[in-house]
């Protein structure tokens, strides 16, 4: 990054009129004494006065002149129960500019340098003030832009918008806004992007969904705003748009506060009633180096955010080994009696399966506790009356968990309205008249008393089942629903750091399911939120995608979690069991679909939970998964979907290659190896590693590649290297085909080729062949290739390309080798 880092002097300055009434032009540029060509800094432009208000980003490229990002003219803000706007250019009639809205009052700007946790800025502030009849004092209004020409870790640019009240406002809230639509202020509004700006993509609402366009409400993302010509950063580079603090009201609405068009409005929500002394409100532009494309400027904004947060996660055994699950779309998820008998009857039949993984713990769901409304109205799903054992799904109670033997992974998303704990600590009621939460009655611990109750619950659940990790579920609607946290400024997040503060001391991990980005973005000071669920239930199909969603939760230092799934075909017994619906298993659940859905959960880094039926497990398909002790094999980050499938050509009719192309690496300080899956794919496609792989190879490195067979049959030992086992020639993944096998997959898998002609093929049994599980060195020597496993328990086949020939070692854990001497 350093030859693309800004060195020498930031120059500041400005032009300014004497008094109020005349033009006030703020300009802020920096100028670099040696700038590489390849490196742009973002500055803010601002103008205020008596004769108009507008604001610019510039992006200045080395020395050359500078191009606008995004602009506007107009900053706004509702308090006093009006709207109060920046003053219009001095030709414009203020009526027929801002409607029946109050003009703000010029009072004073500021501007600075300095460094802060981001980096070395260049700040101004400008201070507005509302003096609405209704109020004393007059509410000042504090707006600032601060520009970061270079980032000293990440080596990007940025820019942190931040709307302030040191006095706090009072009368906030927009009267039209909801929890999906409207802010009560407008700083920034962005009324014209770049032209290489104009596509974005985002992620919003439950399971971190991504989405085309841009994000709006609470429970909207970060954008990404690119060309749909070039989302690989070729010729434009991508600029993400976020939250930095106060995630939980952060908001986004469609159109200005007039219902004018924007083209992006973020703020606080617009439900919110009040604001407190000092609340402050900012938001970021991050830009990567030049020539990053959608993966990299994610990545490396959430690098940023990790780093500001000082994020870290506690270890969790659902992350770390292989698990079996009763969530919906398990067969026993709706088991209705004997749960028990029948639960026991799968462990037995998997501890008879040879060859198989073992199975660490046990994620515990379909509603083993006790509530006689579980599945009626007037009830939100799966709430919780009481965490005890309920008599009939589960008579040996809580000696089920002595039978089965485990940890447990336990499940609560919210409490019935019969809940007895609310006579012990206060809870709030759910709001039913609110959008979307008609069938969302419920409880839930005030957020002073989340800390307390979460204490206790989580206390519960270790001393009485052995749980060693919690599962709340419906965290959308645990916001959302309750009115309480969206007319309060900080409600929301003092609820969820109640209860992540209970899970650190309680030494637990946390699963968060249908979880937003805000709740994504809050987590990055919740050591215990090891990971997200990226999917809907396996129940309804399609969690088998996970490229997009995956990507934020990966950015944010979180581990991603696709829903369970089965390993064989079990469509004759699922509707019977209730791991389908009465009209049949969606089309996915083939046997084909079984290879897709144990591979994608396993190249996620997150929990890898199977629910079969009884006696229906494909015990060598989970060998491809984890070792004999369950511990899981997995790549050293998320699988994601590559960038060039963030383009419209991508799904373009008769031209287009449609389905799914994802990647992923193993390594440790830089990869040593690389996946390339496919699937469901409308024409054959051949990977380019320099535009299809992250991070991407050097010039000068050569690959050695093979199609992923889970068996290795072609590198047998002592055989020619060229005789189908691997070449230097990227294979063509082939068009998806109609029938049974249309959800098969396709992995490529690219390992690094010393100048030696030594290079690691890895483990060829293992979906992730080269994981780190596994390999913990592994580098190209003078004469060859030194290979350190890592520490576990057994002996693995470890396959290297030994120049023109196959080598096949048995290999321990722990154990050293330095091959070509």
């Amino acid at each position: 990054r350093s030859s693309g880092r800004i060195q020498g002097a930031i120059r500041l300055s400005w032009v300014m009129a004497k008094a109020w009434g005349a033009l006030v032009a703020i300009t802020l540029l920096a100028r670099s004494v040696q700038a590489a060509s390849d490196h742009r800094s973002f500055h803010c432009v601002i103008e205020a006065g008596g004769a108009g208000f507008a604001w610019k980003v510039v992006a200045q490229t080395g020395t050359g002149s500078g191009e606008v990002m995004m602009e506007g003219k107009i900053a706004a803000v509702h308090v006093a129960n009006e709207w109060w706007v920046t003053p219009p250019p001095a030709n414009l009639d203020p009526e027929s500019t801002h409607g029946d809205a109050k003009l703000l009052e010029f009072v004073d700007r500021k501007e600075t340098t300095g460094t802060d946790d981001i980096g070395s800025y260049i700040d101004v502030e400008v201070q507005w003030r509302a003096s609405p009849a209704s109020t004393s004092p007059p509410v000042l209004w504090e707006t600032s832009c601060r520009a970061y020409p270079v980032l000293p870790h990440e080596g990007g640019t940025a820019v942190v918008f931040s709307s302030g009240f040191s006095g706090g406002a009072t009368d906030t809230a927009v009267p039209s806004a909801t929890a999906d639509d409207g802010v009560l202020s407008h700083w920034p509004l962005a009324q014209m992007l770049h032209t290489n700006l104009t596509t974005a993509v985002s992620w919003e609402g439950e399971f971190l969904g991504p989405t085309s366009g841009l994000s709006h409400g609470v429970a909207g993302g970060p954008n990404v705003f690119y060309s749909d010509m070039d989302p690989l950063g070729r010729t434009t580079t991508p600029v993400v748009a976020s939250p930095l603090n106060h995630f939980k009201v952060a908001s986004s609405s469609h159109t200005s506060f007039d219902g004018s068009a924007v083209a992006w409005a973020p703020g606080t929500a617009g439900t919110v009633k009040s604001l407190p002394a000092g609340f402050k409100h900012s938001w970021l532009l991050y830009s990567p180096e030049m020539g990053a494309g959608v993966t990299a400027a994610v990545r490396e904004y959430g690098s940023l955010l990790q780093r500001l947060h000082n994020t870290s996660r506690v270890d969790d055994i659902t992350v770390e080994k292989l698990q079996y699950q009763t969530d919906n779309g398990a067969e026993y998820c709706f088991c209705t009696e004997e749960c028990d008998t029948k639960l026991l009857s799968v462990k037995t039949a998997l501890d008879g399966l040879a060859d198989t993984p073992a199975v660490a713990s046990l994620s515990f769901q379909g509603g083993w506790w006790k509530n006689p409304k579980l599945h009626t109205a007037g009830c939100a799903p799966w709430c919780v009356t009481s965490w005890e054992a309920n008599a009939t799904k589960f008579p040996s109670g809580e000696g089920f968990k002595e039978k089965w033997g485990q940890p447990f992974q336990l499940y609560a998303p919210y409490f019935c309205r019969d809940t007895p704990y609310a006579a012990q600590w206060p809870m709030l009621d759910s709001n039913t008249s609110l959008p979307g939460c008609s069938a969302y009655a419920f409880k839930t611990p005030e957020p002073d008393s989340a800390e307390a109750f979460y204490t206790w619950l989580m206390g519960y659940g270790k001393s009485h089942w052995g749980m060693s990790s919690f599962e709340p579920d419906f965290l959308h609607q645990n916001f959302v629903c309750v009115s309480e946290f969206l007319a309060n400024a900080s409600a929301g997040q003092v609820w969820y750091d109640g209860m992540s503060a209970a899970a650190t001391a309680q030494d637990l991990a946390m699963q968060w399911c249908m979880a937003t980005p805000a709740e994504a973005l809050l987590a990055l000071s919740y050591p215990a939120v090891t990971n997200f669920r990226v999917t809907t239930d396996y129940y309804y199909g399609r969690s088998w995608d996970v490229g997009r969603s995956s990507l934020l939760a990966w950015a944010l230092g979180a581990r991603p979690s696709k829903d369970t799934f089965w390993t064989t075909n079990q469509s004759d017994v699922a509707v019977e069991l209730g791991g389908c619906p009465a009209g049949g298993c969606p089309p996915d659940h083939s046997a084909a679909g079984s290879v897709l859905h144990t591979l994608i959960a396993t190249m996620t880094t997150g929990p890898v939970g199977f629910s079969d039926a009884a006696g229906r497990t494909n015990g060598t398909l989970l060998s491809a998964v984890a070792l004999a002790d369950g511990t899981l094999v997995q790549p050293s980050r998320p699988v994601t979907a590559i960038d060039l499938t963030y383009g419209s050509a991508w799904t373009a009719t008769g031209s287009g290659h449609g389905g799914y192309v994802l990647s992923t690496h193993s390594g440790a300080s830089a990869p040593w190896g690389w996946y390339v899956i496919a699937h469901q794919l409308a024409t054959v496609f051949q990977p380019t590693p320099a535009r299809d792989l992250y991070p991407t190879p050097t010039d000068s490195t050569r690959l050695l590649w093979r199609v992923w067979d889970g068996t290795g049959a072609r590198c047998q030992n002592n055989t020619g290297l060229g005789d189908g086992c691997a070449s230097q020639t990227v294979p063509v993944m082939p068009a998806a085909v109609a029938g049974p096998d249309f959800y098969l997959p396709t992995m490529l898998v690219g390992s690094v080729l010393c100048p030696s002609g030594w290079g690691l093929l890895g483990d060829l049994t293992k979906f992730a062949t080269m994981s780190t599980d596994l390999f913990s060195v592994v580098e190209c020597t003078a004469v060859g290739l030194r290979i350190e496993m890592d520490s576990f328990v057994g002996t693995v086949p470890v396959t290297v390309a030994a120049g023109p020939r196959v080598l096949v070692l048995q290999a321990r854990g722990g154990e050293v080798f330095d091959l070509g001497k």
